[in-house]
């Protein structure tokens, strides 16, 4: 027993060792298996977020791919709409092609009837032309006959008296056969011989009285009234054969247009000057002057004068045509003569615009001419002139051919072109304008007139401001420039009344056709370019007017509201003939003239070159006091830009003071003890030379430019001042 206990003791040992062995080895792998367990959780756990992670990318990516085949979608129905469209415009252009074809094709027919038409009629006048030839050889042929057959019943009354019978000679003369064979004209029917005359003197003094044929080479109606037509009269030129029409097509026309000549006649009676006396000699004169080379006068050609005359010859106020309720009481404004003097100035145009309106001999005589300044280096190179359009529109050889003066100080204006300034003008607070000249109500003029509906906006803003203008001659440089730096706000044209415009009177001392210096109608009735520009010194207009129904003006395709200027940048040209370039500034601008005369002007018509200083903006000066026209000689008030008398004392801006003054506006001369003088100020008392702009002291033996004359002299001048 006590071995079995002790070896149930040693196996209870023995199996409580393995037992615990083997629990302790099974509790290790238990605790590694639940490490593993743990780990594979914890990596189970990561995976899944992991898989959430590629689940949002996946779920964020199936979103844009779906937003992309939406995209998709979208371009695909835009591209098929785009396509429809092209189809749609494919089908449109092919319509619009077959059109194209068939106006073309009509177009060839219509061309080939016209052409056909043009032969029919020219083989008309041809035909006209040779029964005209063949009627005027019949009625000589008449005449003729009807002379002999006096003969030969004169001779048949001496035969049948018991008289000897005629030579054989003398029988020719009278026969059917000399009939037939038409004495030549001029030339007589031969006498009997010597021997026959003796024997039959009655018949010898019949034959003596030498029947002489008459030649009618022109028309029988100049045979039935004894005139003689011209031969070039039976071919008139398009636009004589057209005053013809509108003569016959407006009964009543005709005698006022004789009318009109007539009292032409009666101002200026000279053949020379006024060469149209008739009807008759107007076809002759436009048959010749639409296309005649204008000729070198000096700084102008006298193609201008043509035009002048024109519009002077048409322009006499008739009673007949007092109650019209026309601008002037005159053929000029008769609608049909004023679509045909449109007319005339087109067929004037399109002739400046051929190479058959420039010569060598033109350029030549040009060249001579020192005022033209051909000499110089201003302009482009001489074989550009291929047409007197191209002459006339000139450009320069580069900017410093008109250098710009102060080209960033606005409060500089400059001249907008090569010019002479003509006058300065106070702007009523009510916008209107009268001219000092002027004794007239009738030639005021209001800003809102200039302007044209188009500026009905911007007219108030020159109320109680300050208009100026300048004139070009045909020898000026024809484009004109901007005088100041800003924006254009508007630009437009404005054309011609109705065709008409300027008032055109006979200067019998200049022998000229000159515009009518004491109206300013021409400023609302010709055609005209508004360019409105805004600037840091206010607001100004540039209006260039085309004057004498001759040609017109352009503006730059880059000229459009928006455009932002330099000043001195091109805005545009005149195409040939008279210019002017009016200027409107603002009332609280306070411009004043300031411009120089060059060295070959006086000191009245001062002429600038484009891009020199012509006046000065002065916002601190109050606007010029309204213009007042006056007949009084002792008047001591002046325009604007005009010096006081020296008794004056008061003077507007742009006026000197007077020597004892003790109060200058700005631009006048300062006192005589003055000394520091402003800009534009004049010299002192003692001065004899005023710089542009101030007036001479009472004491000065010199006026500057802008003074003006007692009333009485500057209505004189101004009278006879000749725009083109």
């Amino acid at each position: 027993m006590k071995y079995a206990a002790l070896i149930f003791a040693i196996l209870a040992v023995v199996f409580g060792t393995l037992y615990f062995m083997k629990t302790k080895e099974m509790n290790e792998t238990v605790a590694s298996l639940t490490n593993k367990a743990n780990q594979l959780e914890t990596s189970v756990s990561e995976k899944d977020s992991q898989i959430e992670t590629l689940n949002g990318q996946i779920s964020t990516l199936t979103d844009e791919v779906t937003n992309q085949n939406t995209t998709i979608d979208s371009l695909n129905g835009t591209i098929a709409d785009r396509n429809a469209e092209i189809s749609t415009l494919n089908m449109n252009s092919n319509l619009r092609k077959w059109q194209i074809d068939q106006l073309t094709s009509n177009l060839s027919d219509k061309n080939a009837t016209i052409k056909t038409l043009n032969e029919t009629v020219a083989n008309y006048e041809t035909t006209l032309g040779t029964m005209g030839e063949y009627n005027r050889e019949i009625e000589g042929l008449l005449v003729q006959a009807s002379d002999l057959l006096v003969k030969i019943g004169e001779l048949n009354s001496t035969i049948e008296s018991g008289k000897e019978t005629p030579s054989a000679e003398s029988d020719a003369a009278v026969s059917g056969e000399a009939i037939e064979n038409a004495v030549p004209a001029g030339e007589e029917i031969p006498a009997a011989d010597d021997t026959d005359a003796a024997q039959n003197p009655d018949e010898t003094n019949v034959a003596e009285e030498a029947v002489t044929v008459i030649d009618l080479s022109t028309d029988s109606a100049a045979a039935e009234t004894g005139t003689e037509i011209p031969e070039e009269a039976l071919t008139r030129s398009p636009l004589s054969q057209r005053l013809l029409d509108m003569l016959e097509q407006n009964p009543g026309l005709e005698e006022q247009l004789k009318a009109s000549i007539a009292r032409a006649a009666e101002i200026n009676p000279d053949p020379e000057t006024n060469p149209v006396q008739s009807i008759e000699a107007l076809l002759d004169y436009m048959d010749a002057s639409v296309t005649r080379i204008p000729e070198v006068e000096g700084e102008n050609f006298a193609g201008k004068q043509e035009r002048h005359y024109l519009a002077w010859l048409l322009d006499q106020p008739l009673e007949e045509l007092a109650e019209s309720g026309m601008a002037r009481p005159t053929v000029r404004y008769l609608e049909p003569v004023s679509l045909w003097l449109d007319e005339v100035s087109n067929t004037f145009n399109e002739y400046l615009i051929s190479e058959a309106s420039w010569s060598p001999a033109i350029y030549e005589a040009l060249l001579q001419l020192p005022e033209w300044n051909l000499n110089k280096d201003w302009y482009e190179a001489a074989e550009n002139w291929k047409s007197l359009r191209d002459f006339y529109t000139r450009r320069l050889a580069g900017p410093m051919a008109r250098p710009v003066a102060v080209p960033e100080d606005n409060t500089v204006i400059v001249a907008p072109a090569d010019s002479a300034s003509r006058e300065v003008l106070a702007i009523r607070e009510d916008g209107g304008i009268v001219s000092p000249a002027a004794d007239l109500a009738a030639s005021e003029v209001t800003v809102a007139q200039i302007l044209g509906t188009e500026g009905a906006d911007v007219a108030p803003l020159f109320n109680g401001g300050t208009l100026t203008y300048m004139t070009l001659n045909d020898n000026d440089y024809h484009h004109f420039h901007s005088p100041v730096s800003g924006t254009v706000t508007a630009v437009y044209q404005i054309p011609a009344a109705g065709g008409a415009g300027t008032v055109i009177t006979w200067d019998p001392e200049k022998k000229q056709y000159v515009r009518d210096a004491c109206s300013l109608s021409w400023l609302t009735s010709e055609g005209r370019g508004v360019v409105v520009i805004e600037s840091d010194a206010g607001t100004m207009a540039l209006i260039p007017v085309d004057n004498g129904m001759i040609s017109g003006l352009e503006f730059g395709e880059e000229i459009k509201p928006g455009k932002e200027l330099s000043k001195g940048d091109e805005i545009g040209c005149f195409l040939f003939g008279g210019s002017d370039i009016v200027m409107l500034f603002e009332g609280k601008a306070g411009f004043t003239l300031t411009e120089k005369p060059a060295d070959e002007a006086d000191a009245e018509t001062g002429h600038l070159l484009c891009g020199e200083e012509y006046g000065r903006i002065t916002a601190e000066t109050p606007a010029a006091t309204p213009a007042e026209s006056t007949t009084d000689e002792s008047s001591t008030e002046a325009p604007a830009a005009a010096a006081e008398e020296a008794d004056s004392t008061e003077a507007p801006a742009a006026a000197a003071e007077e020597a004892d003054s003790t109060e200058a506006p700005a631009a006048a001369a300062e006192e005589a003890d003055s000394t520091e003088a402003p800009a534009a100020a004049a010299e002192e008392a003692d001065s004899t030379e005023a710089p542009a702009a101030a007036a001479e002291e009472a004491n000065s033996t010199e006026a500057p430019d802008a003074a003006a004359e007692p009333a009485p002299a500057k209505n004189e001048a101004e009278a006879t001042v000749s725009a083109e």
